[in-house]
């Protein structure tokens, strides 16, 4: 944490790795937003980390070709059989 000028700046990284800041009027709630944040990116950190899997290799066919529409097509003939409601 740092003065500049008449700010108390809050410094912190988010749990994306960029580093944020924030000017407060008083060093105390500087201090305390500073650690809010702290304690908060890295509640986050470790929740993606522990989700997250291992990555494919590198050079791995890591996308499948898309799947064939295996859906036959409505006729219209059964659409116009349907019963109506009116």
């Amino acid at each position: 944490m740092q003065r500049k000028r008449t700010l108390w700046m809050a410094d912190w990284e988010d749990e994306k790795g960029r580093r944020r800041r924030k000017g407060f009027k008083s060093k105390a709630r500087a201090l305390a937003h500073q650690t809010r944040q702290r304690k908060l990116a890295a509640a986050k950190k470790a929740r993606t980390r522990a989700a997250s899997g291992p990555s494919a290799p590198r050079g791995s066919n890591r996308t499948k070709a898309p799947a064939t529409n295996t859906r036959q097509p409505r006729s219209r003939s059964s659409r116009a059989a349907a019963p109506s409601t009116s």
